[in-house]
């Protein structure tokens, strides 16, 4: 907590020793701003203080879907098996990347089937891990396989693929998204070499590399070496052994405008580097309530992993839950999804298996315009101009993809 404070003390220093650029209309008014526009030292820093959208300004998501993808028994395209993606393309279609079959399959904007690219496999145009997808500024889907560091790049006019493998170092990579030229920037989910080499238990939050690989899957820059995810750690056998540590904070990433954003979720702030580690923007959010984990939060999450554990393990499991070093405070947002016009969705923090309902929209200036609500169940992969597009689960955990109209006023 103490650190919490005086990491917002400083930021808030630091923007009050600049002079002021661009504020909203609202000043001329007598009132306080909605949001403060500072340069210091090259760094524009924006401190956002309410919402700054008006009336009839806000974003609505439609009350009914447009379309949905997907069903319990239908045609094989149909039946999905591990929705790790999912792309909206320029024509209005959607390409939805499946890591149970190896597949990635697009529909129309009707959602009708297309075509479908790709296996499971570790040869030429198979996949072994689907991990996320996106599409680049000329429309290119591209595609991320985890195990086989491999990225895709798919025409969605014909399902043409190209693919390149990256490097071998750093290790454990997962994607942040692609920038013109075909150069890939991934980060590190965490700091492996670290973690089986730590000697002493307890929590730890080790700097993970956020890197950039060329079309050619050679390594570039390290754009940043933020702090990574908090994990649990043990020796055992004089090895460290891992384990997540619950509502505890992680590096989010996205990539908009061609720069890199990054949060480490522990205090309400954003950053934008450039591609060569400059960083441009800070991007300061208000405090969102209270955020001090609470027992009930901690229960629910507990019995949401027992869900699968047999009734002769229940007690042992619950015991090792119960031990965990829980945080204080849970983290102060969530996901980044990147939209259409370089806008970003920042979500509020949920535990991995809820969807985040509530998400705010910052404008390409860095301004907090306001929150949208998301249907319940919803979890959202991606935003585009006019609709969003995400997974909904039934009672038998199937899923299906849909599609929400997004009014923006």
């Amino acid at each position: 907590m103490a650190g919490r404070t005086r990491s917002i003390r400083l930021i808030l220093l630091l923007s009050m020793l600049v002079s002021v650029e661009c504020c909203d209309s609202s000043a001329e008014r007598g009132e306080q701003p909605a949001y403060v526009i500072r340069d210091s030292a090259d760094v524009t820093i924006v401190e956002n203080r309410r919402p700054s959208w008006s009336a009839d300004a806000v974003w609505r998501i439609a009350p009914d879907p447009s379309h949905r993808i997907g069903r319990r028994q239908g045609r094989p395209e149909e039946e999905f098996a591990g929705v790790a993606a999912a792309v909206p393309l320029a024509d209005g279609g959607i390409a939805v990347a499946d890591e149970g079959s190896g597949q990635i399959r697009f529909f129309d904007n009707l959602g009708n089937f297309v075509r479908s690219v790709g296996s499971r496999g570790n040869g030429p145009g198979e996949f072994t891990m689907l991990a996320d997808a996106g599409s680049t500024p000329d429309g290119t889907v591209w595609v991320y396989d985890f195990a086989l560091r491999r990225v895709s790049w798919i025409a969605p006019s014909d399902g043409r693929l190209a693919s390149l493998t990256l490097g071998p170092e750093p290790p454990v990579l997962a994607a942040t998204g692609a920038l013109p030229g075909r150069s890939f920037v991934l980060r590190q989910l965490w700091g492996a070499a670290r973690t089986a080499g730590a000697t002493r238990e307890g929590i730890r939050r080790d700097p993970v590399a956020v890197v950039r690989f060329d079309s050619t899957g050679r390594l570039r820059d390290t754009i940043a070496a933020p702090p990574g995810r908090e994990v649990v750690i043990r020796v055992e056998d004089g090895r460290g052994v891992m384990t997540r540590r619950p509502f505890g904070a992680d590096l989010v990433t996205a990539i908009r405008d061609g720069r890199i954003v990054m949060g480490r979720q522990d205090v309400p702030v954003l950053e934008e580097f450039t591609v060569d580690g400059t960083l441009r923007r800070r991007i300061v959010l208000p405090e969102r309530g209270d955020r001090r984990l609470q027992s009930a939060e901690i229960e629910a999450y507990m019995a949401r992993q027992l869900v699968d554990v047999s009734a002769e393990r229940q007690p042992s499991v619950r015991s090792e839950l119960a031990s965990l070093p829980y945080p204080e405070e849970m983290p102060a947002y969530g996901r980044l999804v990147p939209g259409a016009g370089d806008y970003l969705w920042v979500s509020q923090w949920t535990p991995a298996d809820v969807p985040a309902r509530r998400w705010s929209i910052i404008d390409p200036r860095g301004v907090w315009l306001g929150d949208i609500e998301l249907p319940a169940g919803f979890r959202l992969l991606a935003v585009a101009d006019d609709r969003i597009v995400g997974v909904e689960r039934d009672d038998l955990d199937t899923e299906t993809v849909v599609v929400y109209p997004l009014d923006k006023a």
